[in-house]
């Protein structure tokens, strides 16, 4: 039961970093920036794809996917860069 709870608090804590990130985009600046669902999205699917394929411990993982995310969007800047 206390699992249960502790996922609960997790996903409430997750969606509110998501939502706010969204309110302050949407309703200062008035513009709807979508990469914050690409790299949410993007540490989601890497979680998954690094559980299911290794058997590290949580906070390895998770150094493992940070460093993806900033590969990702470093790529990403960099060939959108050129198009300024």
């Amino acid at each position: 039961m206390i699992d249960y709870i502790i996922h609960i608090l997790i996903m409430i804590l997750l969606y509110s970093i998501l939502s706010t990130g969204f309110s302050l985009g949407y309703n200062y600046v008035g513009i709807i920036n979508l990469a914050y669902v690409s790299f949410f999205a993007l540490g989601a699917y890497s979680y998954t794809l690094l559980t299911m394929q290794l058997s590290e411990s949580y906070f390895s993982i998770m150094i493992v996917i940070v460093l993806i995310a900033v590969l990702v969007s470093y790529i990403l800047s960099f060939s959108l860069h050129r198009f300024k």
